[in-house]
């Protein structure tokens, strides 16, 4: 048996140097080179909690789609602390209202948003989805979103050949209702994506979320998706997986590296240090429902 390696430098600049490559190999003709399952473990055990102490700070980057296909730099900060939240069909919320889709699912992350070159400040829905098993998982363009929006639907991806956005995204938006009603909740079942997907096609054009124990409600007018690396460039080029995701309202893309980028090594190394500490003490002493 031969001794592990010990880790060297900073939490941030591994994880870093591990995109960077994902990154180098997946903008060059041949394969891919992506992580073990033992680094993914490794990330998403503490992910969703790392990525929620970093935002407690605003943070800005390039990180908005406009609608002309142009990245627009965006302030993004968490609007509190994560906590167990509900997708809801309307609001008010009445003593009889159900939550959309099983009672584990809902958001990732809630996030207050201001663009300035669009004037816009609005709360969205940030998804996260640290995925490594394939160069679209790591490397995520519309397709990647699209691929979890379709999950389960029956609808398969949109082609160029005869393709009509409103068509496609109303025939969507039945699928993900019939899952719903099939299942008996009021609205949409599914994923987290087809959730908002749902809602935001829905009368309402709002995604509506409840915090479980305080009751506090947020609406949202966008989807936000946060993989390990986003492919900026692809999303120039005009296409229907472009197309679907803009219509879903999905403009805020964040990579974890773009992410990493801006914050300070000590407050990543903090971070990361917080999170473990809070996996370890649940396991100590958990807490029943």
């Amino acid at each position: 048996m031969t001794d592990a390696k010990q880790p060297s430098g900073s939490i941030k600049a591994s994880i870093l140097a591990a995109l960077t490559h994902i990154r180098e190999t997946a903008t060059k003709p041949g394969k891919t080179l992506l992580p073990t399952a033992a680094f993914s473990s490794a990330l998403n055990s503490v992910g969703e909690r790392l990525v929620d102490l970093l935002l407690e700070k605003e943070r800005t980057g390039n990180w908005w789609l406009s609608e002309e296909g142009d990245w627009l730099r965006c302030t993004v900060q968490r609007t509190e602390p994560r906590v167990t939240r509900h997708f809801y069909r309307d609001e008010p919320l009445l003593p009889t209202s159900k939550h959309l889709a099983d009672p584990m699912t809902g958001p990732d992350h809630l996030v207050r948003v201001s663009v300035p070159a669009l004037d816009l400040n609005s709360d969205v829905v940030l998804e996260q989805k640290l995925r490594f098993g394939t160069r679209q998982d790591a490397f995520a363009d519309s397709g990647t979103y699209l691929k979890h929006l379709l999950y389960k639907s029956g609808l398969n991806a949109p082609t160029e050949t005869d393709f009509k956005s409103e068509s496609y995204c109303t025939k969507l938006f039945e699928l993900i209702e019939k899952v719903g009603t099939t299942m008996g909740q009021a609205g949409a079942a599914g994923t987290v994506p087809q959730v908002c997907f749902w809602s935001i096609r829905s009368k309402r054009n709002k995604i509506i979320v409840r915090d479980k124990e305080s009751k506090k409600i947020t609406e949202c007018d966008f989807v936000g998706f946060l993989p390990p690396i986003v492919n900026t460039a692809s999303f120039k080029k005009k296409s229907p997986a472009v197309e679907v995701i803009r219509r879903a309202k999905v403009q805020l893309w964040i990579g974890l590296d773009s992410l990493l980028e801006v914050c300070e090594e000590s407050e990543v190394e903090t971070a990361w240090d917080e999170a473990i500490n809070e996996l370890s003490t649940a396991l100590h002493n958990p807490t029943w429902r």
